[in-house]
């Protein structure tokens, strides 16, 4: 159970590195984008050890 909560963990730091090098790539933002950006940045990060399993059970119907 450790290890599962270790790989999302890491799973959820890795994307949102990636996901924030984006975002800073990105300088023709307004202050308005910039906010929204940021939640939503959290919320993907956050919400992504629920969507993950999910996403893969519906791939996994599909064939």
């Amino acid at each position: 159970m450790t290890v599962l909560v270790g790989f999302y963990i890491f799973g959820a730091l890795y994307f949102f590195l990636i996901w924030f090098q984006a975002f800073q790539k990105d300088t023709n933002l307004s202050h308005e984008q910039i906010c929204l950006s940021w939640i939503v940045l959290t919320i993907a990060t956050l919400f992504w050890p629920i969507v993950a399993p999910i996403a893969t059970l519906e791939k996994r119907k599909e064939c």
